[in-house]
């Protein structure tokens, strides 16, 4: 997945491994 960490839910983020 390509979010940005300012327009999607915390587990999104880490799901990613952005956060």
């Amino acid at each position: 997945f390509e979010y940005t960490s300012t327009d999607t839910p915390d587990f999104v983020e880490v799901a990613t491994g952005s956060k």
